[in-house]
C-alpha cells in the first residue's frame, strides 16, 4: 500500500472528530488545571496535574494552528470560531497568529525572507565565515 493511500483518511476534514477532539481537549486541561489548584500546597502532589495541563495546552494550540490553515472543519467561518476561542487558553492571538504563520509558509526556506523563520537558518558561506559563538 503506497503512503499516500494510507494517509488519505487523514486528510479529510471530519468535523464530528473534530468537536470530540476539542472537547475532550478541553476536559483534560480543566480538570487538570483544577486537580492543580487544588494541591497547589504541595508541589509534588500537583506536579503531575500541572505537566498533564501543559500538555493539554500544547494540544489546543495544535488544534488552533489547525483551525488557523482553516483545515480542522468543514464550514471556514467555524475554524475562525473555534481559533478564537481558544486564543485566551493557547495564549496566541488567533488573527496575528494566522498572519504570520502565512508569512512563514509563504517565505520559508527563501534565504532572502529570513525574518519569518522561527530558527536562525545561515548558507554555508555564511556558516564557515561567522564567529564559533555565532555558528
Amino acid at each position: 500500500m503506497s503512503v499516500l493511500r494510507e494517509t488519505l483518511p487523514f486528510r479529510q476534514v471530519d468535523s464530528k472528530r473534530a468537536f470530540i477532539e476539542v472537547i475532550g481537549t478541553l476536559t483534560v486541561y480543566f480538570l487538570s488545571f483544577r486537580a492543580a489548584i487544588q494541591m497547589q500546597a504541595t508541589l509534588w502532589a500537583a506536579l503531575p496535574a500541572m505537566v498533564l495541563c501543559g500538555i493539554a495546552a500544547v494540544r489546543l494550540y495544535v488544534l488552533q494552528h489547525d483551525c488557523m490553515h482553516r483545515c480542522f472543519l468543514k464550514p471556514k467561518w467555524l475554524n475562525d470560531a473555534i481559533g478564537i476561542a481558544l486564543s485566551p487558553l493557547s495564549l496566541t492571538p488567533f488573527y496575528m497568529g494566522r498572519y504570520n504563520h502565512g508569512l512563514h509558509h509563504s517565505h520559508v526556506g527563501d534565504l532572502d525572507r529570513r525574518d519569518t523563520f522561527e530558527i536562525s537558518v545561515m548558507t554555508l558561506d555564511e556558516y564557515r565565515q561567522s564567529s564559533l559563538l555565532k555558528r
